[in-house]
């Protein structure tokens, strides 16, 4: 497949993952991942959904972090952050 078929198609998929995301609050991965798996391959789709995924969750967080409970924030994104590095490999 030529280069610029394959970055159009992922960026629709990201787009179009990006879109549910800001509409439901979910589905980035849902969305984007079959297809930039199928287009990048297992290794390289997954970490990239995980890295984008990452970043679209955050980017609210810039909005709200004064609201953010930090104690109960950390009992869940403390595992998180040690697992995603081994889930994502």
């Amino acid at each position: 497949m030529e280069y610029s078929i394959v970055a159009v198609v992922a960026l629709a998929a990201v787009m179009a993952g990006g879109f549910a995301q800001s509409v439901t609050g979910v589905g980035f991965s849902l969305i984007a991942a079959p297809a930039l798996i199928a287009l990048l391959g297992p290794r390289e789709g997954v970490a990239t959904v995980v890295l984008l995924g990452t970043i679209t969750a955050l980017v609210p967080l810039l909005r709200t972090w004064r609201e953010v409970r930090v104690r109960h924030t950390a009992l869940g994104l403390v595992p998180a952050l040690l697992a995603t590095p081994v889930i994502a490999y």
